[in-house]
């Protein structure tokens, strides 16, 4: 398959924030044939991980329980015809062999470094999503970022993404995938460094993430879902009378209204969207607006007034 064809669908935790989620991310994979799926972990669950990690370590080892316990109910939800337990043993098969049987789940909470404990959420996110879609019938297969190669620089939480190496790791793993006809289904948030130790991005990253994956593959248009359609002129969870939304916006305009306060995109997204030349479209799922379209357009175009 021809990448340029291809489009990185970013998924966040506003969208990720219930069992109905899957069934939204089922639609979207019938209606957007030729995509990569980037996802963050569920909505709250990154917080009850930095809050447990700080536990000893049988507190770290009864809130990763949770958190599993939190996801295998959501595929239980989705199937109602499977027991919890069934599921919580299909989720660990799924996250790999390092973590499969509870022993060596047991193992992980308690000895792993920060990073790799906090990478568990989108690792779980990712695992519940494609058990949940091979179930329905859509082809897809589970290539968490430590698995595809991205490859990150820096110390944890201020790292970057190293675009020329993740397109060699990464690029035959998708192009392998997209050729045989399935839904290739990674992370975001973090990656791994040159001794393949995993290395989180920092704090809402995964835009970040889906850019430089489009980068890496040398995609055509990134999408990211969100929970409001677009960027305005201001941040659109505090807007104002006759604040406007952009239907079309370059990237130093979105970039300058993302430093002042609204935060709709992680800066480095935009960042390395412009370096890369990656288009952006924001949307909200169900909205029926062509959302806000990120580019290195000269002109800015605002679409309604809020």
């Amino acid at each position: 398959m021809n990448t340029e064809n291809l489009t990185v669908i970013k998924i966040g935790g506003s969208f990720l924030t219930s069992h109905q989620a899957m069934f939204d991310l089922a639609k979207l994979a019938q209606e957007k044939r030729g995509a990569v799926f980037v996802l963050s972990a569920f909505k709250g669950i990154t917080d009850r991980l930095v809050s447990g990690y700080g536990l000893d370590a049988a507190g770290r080892e009864a809130v990763l329980r949770e958190v599993l316990t939190y996801h295998s109910n959501l595929v239980q939800n989705a199937l109602p015809n499977t027991p919890q337990k069934f599921w919580a043993l299909e989720i660990l098969y799924e996250l790999g062999p390092e973590y499969y049987g509870f022993n060596r789940f047991t193992e992980f909470a308690r000895n792993a470094d920060y990073d790799s404990f906090l990478a568990m959420g989108e690792k779980l996110a990712a695992a519940v999503v494609s058990i949940f879609l091979v179930n329905v019938g859509i082809k897809c297969r589970n290539v968490t970022s430590d698995r595809l190669g991205i490859t990150v620089q820096g110390d944890s939480g201020n790292t970057f993404i190293d675009i020329q190496r993740s397109h060699a790791r990464a690029f035959p793993v998708i192009q392998k995938l997209l050729d045989s006809g399935y839904l290739p289904i990674t992370t975001g948030f973090f990656g791994i460094d040159d001794g393949g130790r995993i290395r989180i991005l920092g704090r809402n990253s995964s835009d970040y993430s889906a850019i430089a994956l489009g980068a890496a593959l040398k995609t055509g248009e990134v999408l990211l879902l969100k929970d409001v359609p677009g960027i305005y002129s201001s941040d659109p969870r505090l807007l104002k009378a006759g604040e406007q939304h952009f239907s079309q916006i370059s990237y130093d305009k979105a970039l300058e209204i993302c430093n002042s306060g609204s935060r709709i995109i992680h800066p480095m997204a935009i960042i390395t969207a412009r370096q890369q030349g990656i288009p952006i479209r924001i949307i909200k799922y169900g909205d029926s607006s062509d959302g806000t379209l990120v580019t290195s357009a000269d002109t800015d175009s605002t679409a309604f007034p809020s």
